[in-house]
């Protein structure tokens, strides 16, 4: 299915933010004046190349929120009610 060219325009510009924010924003080089494209296309595609506790998915480390605790304890409540 062929995309439109507006969104595909939209697509490209917001790309192209992105990348211009992570060149700013993120020194992953060592020399801090330079602007590597080619890491911020990567850092923009992979904002979290990892899996540690301070990259990765927060459940893995932390558990469950609380609002997700309160849920699935109402929900056996429900379960064992019927």
């Amino acid at each position: 299915m062929e995309q439109s060219a507006s969104r595909r325009a939209l697509r490209r510009h917001h790309t192209q933010r992105l990348k211009r924010y992570y060149q700013r924003t993120h020194n992953w080089v060592s020399d801090k004046r330079t602007r590597d494209p080619v890491a911020a296309g990567r850092y923009f595609q992979t904002p979290h190349p990892c899996s540690c506790f301070m990259c990765g998915h927060r459940r893995r480390w932390y558990g469950l929120s609380l609002a997700e605790q309160k849920s699935q304890l109402c929900f056996a409540e429900q379960m064992a009610d019927i």
